[in-house]
């Protein structure tokens, strides 16, 4: 879908999902507005068999053999994404993520890639993966099913205290709905003008 790129400025990164239909033309558009690409790892969410992730989901079950081979057909959807991460159409993948052998095999691979891994779970709610090759969400903008407008507009504005304070500040939106992206799109098109610099989520990574 488009409507993420034409929404929001193009310091905004966004992540493609593996099941994307037509993923190419999405590419193109994001490009062309100056967005950082990653592509969405799904993986084994904390209710398997009430939440789906996919058949390309990494599995917490699977032998190491056949998350590898997930996770290449899912690394080889498109090309030019700058990392990876584990939001995947809604889900956040925390069963998997909360297994050390199963993440270390993937962010060992995508060091190996030269990429970065975003850790979708927000920091400090989970144990940090070790040796993560990239950052951890600080805030998720759109939790609730559906999410309020008050409370996206709550969470954006956390954010932005926690960016002053820290420095620097990462927030996550873990479904498309017009709703996320009206409002998430307004506060980042006036951000600067409040002394906010937007920038791509390759920019929050340790060198």
């Amino acid at each position: 879908d488009s409507r993420a790129a034409a929404a929001l400025p193009g310091p905004v990164s966004l992540a493609v999902s593996a099941y994307a239909r037509a993923a190419d033309p999405m590419v193109e558009a994001a490009r062309a507005a100056g967005h950082e690409l990653l592509a969405s790892v799904p993986m084994e969410p904390e209710r398997l068999g009430v939440d789906d992730p996919g058949p390309l989901a990494l599995l917490t079950g699977a032998p190491p053999a056949a998350n590898q081979a997930r996770l290449e057909q899912v690394m080889g959807r498109f090309q030019g994404y700058a990392g990876l991460t584990g939001v995947s159409d809604g889900l956040v993948g925390g069963r998997f993520a909360g297994q050390p052998s199963g993440m270390s095999q993937l962010t060992a691979e995508v060091g190996r890639r030269g990429l970065f891994w975003v850790d979708p779970r927000p920091r400090g709610a989970e144990p940090p993966t070790a040796d993560m090759p990239g950052p951890a969400v600080d805030i998720v903008l759109d939790e609730g099913d559906p999410p309020s407008r008050a409370g996206i507009e709550g969470r954006l504005a956390a954010l932005e205290r926690l960016a002053r304070q820290r420095g620097a500040a990462l927030g996550v939106a873990v479904r498309l709905r017009p709703v996320t992206l009206e409002l998430v799109g307004a506060w980042a098109r006036d951000a600067e003008a409040r002394g906010i610099v937007l920038v791509p989520v390759s920019s929050l990574v340790a060198p």
